[in-house]
């Protein structure tokens, strides 16, 4: 059984056939009581005594050899036997009556040898004379060049050999006089143009066999109307795709296992790949997911249109979906053109008269029954992935690129997800790999993304690809993705952030100097450097100095509007910010944004750094993890911390941090995890200068203190000495990766002020004199009351050195 899992998708399938053209047409459920075939008749021939005519209900127009017989049946044990003659049919018509637009046939048809010009017909029939009737929507088995061919019109379907069951359906738009035909569930043929000018005129089925004088045999046969509100679908003829011999159509109103159960019973499929099914009623094989889904749309509420333009067919699915929040507005379409990808556009408006939300995701869901052997998934930055069944959900947002591919190298087949419009860089993307006891679920998308939506609004349009093709590996993928050349955003980076002070004096000016580069090898259609300033300075205490981006350079004070979380919304800022907006930013180059800044009267002087591109609706961002700031975006923060002096030998020091509250508008302001002290410089100073309380958890808004021992070594000891250090945390982890200890950076300076006046007084002297070295040594105590240093003595004494020296602690 199939997971349940796959009942939140709109799907889309490609099947291979042994056409080298590729269409995109409709198809009603083939079996009897789905939701929209209406039967009208059935027969398997069992009622019936063998040898006799299955009259009524079947009329025997012209000729009239044949019966029931026992010698060959699909479905045990009996079927009817027809045998023409030459210029004098047998048919055999079961009459009905239907004003439906879509009506179809399915039927099994078997020939006992092959004889020509024309042997076994079943299609839809008007009697028209004594001797005479008109076909409509039908199926020849016909000699063709000495083949044995079977043709709708003069399509050529496929090839026949006696004695061999075939499974034919048709499905005719009385409308657009079309039909299109499958062969044991195969599509065959689209849109086949039918000759009649009064298709609303038929009277009946009918199977003859023709003037060949073969035997033909028929089983199973069903007639059936089709729901109009399953169709109509467009199609796009002669469209090659990257797979050889593959197939596209559209499957409209398609029951499947769901749970919970579905608001409406309605599946919308691409079928490809078919790695193992037989039938519609299996459909093993890969398939594509797309949400909103018309499966949770309110009753009656989906409406299905076609588009059938010279260059392009186009799907149109418009339903509503209603929550306690109110009425949300869905289209969601499906675009079919010359080359070999789906294009998924989506959109959402919100009805009613509050805030809504909705749900994003498009990509690839497959099942495939029991195989993963060779199955592979590639995401740039990421790297490459087996699907073994087992791993379940695996989430990334450290990718590069936005697409995905996956193939299964046994069968050298592939396809990929490039997702472009309304998706950004750091959404989700997502790799399902499940296992059960009758099927391996693998998938790859993008999403779930959740959206608020204002009364009133659309949302931007969601458009993602679905690309094809022969072959392994990731490569076509990445060749289709950067050719679209559409959203194709820059990649910006922060190349180096330096300040000309390392610690915090209030009153003092710091300067700040941001780099930032496009990596990427597109310009940017706008690209940024921000630095945010979350203890608020005013504008009299920032100065934006002369650089190249200096005059695209503004200062924003708090209480200003700005765009968060990447271009969602729009938010009223609590801290002030000097940003850079930079138009056409070139690849490779690298700009600078430079401020003056007034350190408060704090503790901390913190700023935090970001850069963002963007390139019509796509963008890209600099960090992709870490602390989040006002406008719920990824930012290098940097704090820098008072001077603290030492006048001790040996003193432990408290050093206040404060994790500044930034107030993000989703998600929580994550608490920073001291973890590292680094001494940077030691000035000169010898000793210990150790962080004794490491790791450090400052929550937001709250201040922690780290507490650093310093104790000298030295022996001489004067002066002063500015030791400077850095420190290290991680955020709370909000994001995949996990951040590094660099989340944020921590700077300082300790001073060591050693040149004081030392008191104190000498006594116990004693002096002994050595006549071998001619030495006078002097001893005595010294008492320190107050300081610290070293002591050298100098004694001379008939030319002979006498010294003493003594440290002190």
């Amino acid at each position: 059984m199939r997971k349940s899992l796959a009942t939140l998708m709109i799907c889309l399938l490609i099947l291979p056939s042994i056409l080298t053209t590729s269409m995109l047409v409709s198809e009603a459920q083939s079996s009897a009581g789905q939701s929209n075939e209406n039967l009208l008749f059935t027969d398997n021939f069992e009622s019936y005594s063998n040898g006799t005519r299955p009259s009524p209900p079947w009329e025997f127009w012209f000729n009239t050899i044949g019966c029931v017989v026992e010698t060959t049946y699909v479905s045990p044990s009996k079927s009817l036997w027809l045998r023409g003659s030459y210029e004098w049919s047998t048919e055999a018509v079961v009459r009905f009556s239907s004003k439906a637009r879509y009506i179809g046939y399915e039927v099994y048809g078997r020939v006992g040898s092959i004889g020509g010009p024309f042997s076994l017909t079943v299609g839809f029939a008007k009697r028209t004379g004594p001797g005479t009737s008109a076909w409509y929507a039908t199926i020849n088995w016909v000699i063709k060049d000495d083949n044995p061919v079977m043709r709708a019109q003069d399509v050529i379907l496929q090839n026949y050999v006696a004695n061999k069951w075939y499974k034919m359906k048709v499905i005719f738009d009385r409308d657009k006089r079309t039909y299109d035909v499958w062969i044991d569930d195969v599509l065959k043929a689209s849109s086949v143009l039918d000759p009649n000018s009064d298709p609303y005129a038929i009277e009946g089925f009918n199977v003859a066999s023709e003037w060949a004088e073969v035997d033909c045999y028929f089983d199973d046969v069903k007639v059936f109307e089709v729901a109009e509100t399953s169709f109509p679908f467009a199609w796009k003829n002669d469209t090659t795709f990257g797979i050889e011999n593959s197939h596209l159509k559209f499957v409209g109103d398609y029951k499947h296992y769901a749970y919970p159960p579905p608001i409406n019973p309605i599946w919308w499929e691409y079928i490809y790949f078919k790695d193992t099914a037989t039938n519609w009623t299996s459909p093993w094989g890969d398939i594509i997911a797309v949400d909103p889904s018309p499966l949770w749309a309110d009753k009656n509420s989906v409406e299905v249109q076609a588009i059938n333009q010279t260059d392009k067919a186009i799907v149109l699915l418009t339903f509503t979906m209603t929550n306690n929040y109110g009425k949300l507005l869905c289209k969601v379409s499906f675009e079919l053109e010359s080359e070999a990808y789906i294009k998924i556009t989506a959109n959402v408006t919100n009805l009613g008269t509050s805030t809504n939300s909705y749900t994003v995701r498009m990509g690839l869901y497959t099942y495939i029954a029991g195989d993963t052997s060779n199955d592979y998934f590639y995401i740039l930055g990421v790297g490459q992935g087996q699907y073994t069944g087992t791993k379940k959900d695996l989430d990334f947002k450290n990718y590069t690129e936005p697409w995905i591919a996956v193939w299964d190298s046994k069968k050298n087949q592939g396809a990929g997800v490039v997702f472009t419009k309304g998706f950004k860089l750091g959404d989700n993307v997502h790799i399902h790999d499940w296992y059960s006891l009758t099927a391996v679920a693998q998938g790859a998308w993008v999403g779930y993304v959740n959206k608020n939506i204002n009364a009133g609004e659309t949302s931007e349009n969601y458009e993602c690809y679905i690309y094809f093709f022969s072959g392994t590996g990731y490569e076509k993928v990445s060749s289709f993705y950067h050719g679209l050349n559409v959203g194709v955003a820059p990649s910006p980076k922060i190349t180096s952030v330096t300040f000309d002070k390392w610690s915090l004096t209030p009153g003092e000016w710091v300067t700040i100097t941001v780099k930032a580069k496009n990596e990427g090898d597109v310009a940017a259609g706008v690209m940024t450097i921000h630095i945010g300033l979350p203890t608020n300075p005013s504008e009299s205490d920032v100065q934006i100095l002369p650089s190249d981006m200096s005059s695209y350079a503004r200062y924003y004070p708090a209480g200003s509007k700005l765009c968060a979380g990447y271009g969602e919304r729009y938010i009223t800022s609590k801290y002030a910010i000097v940003e850079v907006d930079y138009p056409n930013w070139p690849p490779g180059y690298e700009g600078t944004l430079s401020i003056k800044v007034r350190f408060p009267e704090k503790d901390n002087f913190v700023f935090d750094v970001k850069s963002v591109t963007q390139n019509g609706n796509f963008l890209d961002w600099y960090p992709k993890s870490g602390m989040i700031d006002q406008q719920a975006e990824y930012v290098l923060s940097y704090i820098l911390l008072r001077k603290f002096t030492v006048t001790k030998s040996e003193q432990e020091i408290a050093i206040p941090i404060k994790n500044d509250e930034r107030y993000p508008y989703k998600n929580t302001q994550p608490t920073i995890t001291i973890e590292t002290f680094k001494v940077d410089d030691y000035g000169g100073f010898i000793g210990d200068v150790e962080a004794t309380n490491l790791p450090l958890t400052i929550n937001p808004g709250e201040t922690g203190n780290l507490n650093v021992h310093v104790k000298s070594s030295m022996t001489t000891l004067q002066g002063e000495y500015v030791i400077t250090y850095s420190v290290g945390g991680t955020t709370q982890p909000l994001s995949y990766p996990f951040p590094s200890p660099e989340d944020v950076k921590g700077y300082g300076q300790i001073l060591i002020l050693s040149s004081m006046i030392y008191t104190g007084y000498l006594s116990d002297l004693k002096a002994t004199y050595d006549e071998s070295t001619q030495r006078m040594f002097y001893n005595w105590t010294v008492n320190v009351e107050s300081g610290t240093g070293r002591w050298t003595t100098k004694f001379y004494l008939y030319h002979t050195v006498s010294e003493y020296w003594k440290d002190f602690q």
